[in-house]
């Protein structure tokens, strides 16, 4: 199975086209103005001694709550209306088929882990609670994304995205486990 090939590189730059293509200055004022509104929202709500104006927590709040939008965008907004709503609803489908040599899902598989691993890694600093709130707000996350494109007929909705979903918050929370008594 040959992963670098012409045909994967069409395939992902066709994934990243369609973000920017659509993504224009309405949406970076959205992101600068939600950004700067949680920022304020956290840095006031905290009661722990803090500098006046930067908050690590605040600033994970920030941009935690931009990459919602941004998720939003890339996995519902943007996507094209399809007549009929779409789903695969057998389980490890995807897998199964990389097993028998389709490269391009390698690719849906790896975005699929990283998608959400940010809320993994961000999540614990915002919410300051564990890993089983982590791993319910991303389920819910990859649910919600999932149904979204089902019920918005904007997508494929599958079991195996919510697996890997989960799986990539699982990595970002055992990073920021590892990074936390070094930086915060």
């Amino acid at each position: 199975m040959a992963l670098f090939t012409e045909s994967n590189y069409n395939y992902l730059k066709r994934l990243f086209i369609r973000f920017f293509r659509n993504f224009n200055i309405r949406h970076l004022v959205i992101c600068l103005i939600i950004s700067a509104v949680v920022y304020l929202i956290v840095l006031i709500g905290q009661k722990e001694k803090r500098s006046k104006w930067f908050s690590g927590r605040a600033l994970a709040a920030a941009v935690l709550a931009v990459y919602y939008y941004l998720i939003i965008l890339y996995t519902i907004v943007f996507r094209p209306v399809y007549k009929a709503p779409r789903y695969h609803l057998e389980l490890f489908w995807s897998y199964r088929k990389v097993l028998d040599g389709s490269s391009y899902l390698v690719y849906e598989i790896v975005l699929n882990y990283v998608l959400l691993f940010p809320v993994g890694l961000l999540l614990p600093i915002v919410s300051r609670r564990g890993f089983w709130f982590t791993m319910v707000i991303g389920l819910l996350t990859s649910v919600g994304i999932e149904c979204s494109q089902l019920l918005l007929r904007r997508g494929l909705f599958e079991f195996d995205d919510i697996i890997g979903n989960v799986f990539g918050v699982v990595i970002g929370y055992l990073v920021y486990k590892i990074i936390r008594k070094k930086v915060f």
